[in-house]
This record gives structure tokens, sequence and C-alpha cells, in this order.
């Protein structure tokens, strides 16, 4: 449902975190978190337009959460620190 609507507006995103390493261990993740090229302004307006809620809870640093019931995930936008 997240990766799908997305993928919709041509968002790619990818895993990160812990979530891949619970992954590789087989173990399951209570904490997902994802990156993107994209801007906050336009994963929160691809994810309403599918009626997915999204709230700025770090805008300052790019990220978004995510609510899709039982579920929060968290997407930042991808950059570089110097």
């Amino acid at each position: 449902m997240l990766l799908d609507a997305l993928q919709a507006a041509g968002i790619e995103a990818r895993f990160v975190g812990g979530v891949v390493r619970d992954a590789l261990l087989g173990r399951e993740s209570a904490d997902i978190d994802l990156a993107t090229p994209a801007l906050p302004e336009e994963i929160i307006a691809a994810l309403e337009k599918a009626g997915i809620k999204a709230v700025p809870t770090g805008i300052a640093h790019g990220t978004v959460t995510v609510v899709v019931p039982p579920r929060h995930f968290e997407i930042t936008t991808l950059r570089r620190d110097v």
C-alpha cells in the first residue's frame, strides 16, 4: 500500500537501517525506515492522494512519519552531510 502509493507518484524509496539488518537476520522489525530522493512535500502529497496519513514529524531533517495501522514508517529525504 505505502510503496504502491509512492511508486504511483514516481517516487523511488529504499529500506534502510534496522529493518534491513532484521530482514537479513530473519527477524521481524518494529522500526521501519525508508530513504528517498523525493522532498517531504512530494512524499506528503503522494500519500495524501492515496488516502494515507503522513505527518511532518522531522521536516527540518526531511523526515515524514507515515501511519498505516498498525505500523508507523519514517521516510527521510536523502541528503549529504558535509
